[in-house]
This record gives C-alpha cells, sequence and structure tokens, in this order.
C-alpha cells in the first residue's frame, strides 16, 4: 500500500485540503499515484495529533500551478470516519456534533469474554463512556463483557472493565459492537477518566506508538 504525508504547520491549514462534500483530503504530490491506488495517508498537525487513514484515490491532477498544484483527494474507508471526525473536530476546536462525547480514534488490544470464551481483538475508538471493538464475535446487544484494555505503553498494566454491548455493527472486515461501560465504583470510573485524558493528550502532543494509529 502506497503511503503518503499531509502535514499542518496550523490548523486552519487543513480546511484548504479538505473537501467536505467528498469527505476528501487533497495531497500535493508529483508525479501523482494513478487514480484507484489505495493508500495509507498520514496526517501530522504540529504540536498536534498525528494519525494514519487508509483509503483510495479518488482523482489526481497530472498538472498544476502554485493555486493548483499536482496531486491526488485520497476518499476514506468507512472504518476510517472516527478518525476523521475526531480531526475535523480538533480543526474546529470542539465536537462536531455536539450532541455526542468526542471519541478518541485509537487502536489499543482488548480482551473480551464472548459466550464464555475470551477473545482478543482491537479497540476502533473509545472515550470516557464506552469504546468500538473490532470484532466477528457472536455479541448480541445487551450482552455484558469483560474488557481487559493494553495501554499503549507495554510496561503498563491493562485495564479492566466492565461493559454492555450497546450496538452492533455487520459482521464483516470492519464490523464489530459498540460497548457502554459499567462502573463498579467511583474510583474506577476515575481511574478510566484519568486514563482517557492522558491518552488523549498523548494523541494531541502526537507521541503515540505508530501502531496504536493503525
Amino acid at each position: 500500500m502506497r503511503r503518503l504525508k499531509l502535514v499542518f504547520l496550523e490548523r486552519d491549514e487543513f480546511v484548504h485540503h479538505y473537501d467536505e462534500q467528498a469527505a476528501s483530503l487533497f495531497v500535493p504530490i508529483d508525479p501523482s499515484p494513478e487514480t484507484g491506488t489505495r493508500v495509507t495517508l498520514e496526517v501530522v498537525f504540529q504540536q498536534g495529533p498525528r494519525t494514519l487513514l487508509h483509503g483510495s484515490i479518488a482523482w489526481r491532477r497530472t498538472s498544476g500551478n502554485q493555486r493548483l498544484p499536482v496531486g491526488v483527494a485520497v476518499t476514506f474507508d468507512a472504518c476510517e470516519r472516527p478518525k476523521l471526525t475526531y480531526l475535523i473536530g480538533f480543526v474546529r476546536g470542539g465536537l462536531v456534533d455536539k450532541r455526542r462525547r468526542r471519541r478518541i480514534p485509537i487502536r489499543l488490544p482488548v480482551a473480551y469474554t464472548s459466550l464464555d470464551s475470551r477473545r482478543v481483538n482491537f479497540t476502533q475508538d473509545l472515550n470516557e463512556e464506552g469504546a468500538f471493538v473490532r470484532t466477528a464475535a457472536a455479541l448480541g446487544v445487551g450482552a455484558a463483557t469483560l474488557l481487559t484494555i493494553s495501554q499503549p505503553d507495554s510496561h503498563l498494566q491493562p485495564l479492566e472493565v466492565r461493559a454492555i454491548v450497546v450496538r452492533e455493527v455487520a459482521k464483516d472486515s470492519h464490523g464489530g459492537v459498540g460497548v457502554r461501560f459499567n462502573f463498579r465504583s467511583c474510583d474506577e470510573q476515575e481511574r478510566w477518566n484519568h486514563f482517557v485524558k492522558r491518552l488523549e493528550h498523548d494523541f494531541r502532543d502526537g507521541r503515540l506508538p505508530e501502531a496504536t494509529l493503525m
């Protein structure tokens, strides 16, 4: 998969590259890859978050000038929407949808219970209230599960949190379940909130390992 990179010195530079209607980002690059090429786009904000977005080249400009440079427009896989939504919220200085809490797009190993068995997969995003877990396991809405979520620093102990499945997404390569946490005490909730705060701080400062950005 071809790898491309966009670096923004200021937040407002993002809007000059982002096409909201097509949900695509323009990447100046010469020579420009062919339309349809699968790519991983690394998006970096100076003094801000760094993330990886997977998608395809929707169109390309093979000749240009200073105002309209040579480059490509990248559209993203449906499963990358949480990452893109977070970046848009970061650029705008808040949430895109004020009715919802922001979700941190991060890939962390997670072990969870499923019908008396133990499975291991990855988170897609999380916040103080819940998470989305990639899985093809049969976890029906309303099912209780115990999650053991690894921290980015492998030297630190994983965090255990109980949860209830609140939604399911089709069981394909992007399938999974949304869970709402069921904290057993205020102390447990406070520990989790502290973890999320530290996680977001490291994400916004671009300090997370690349494996967590996939």
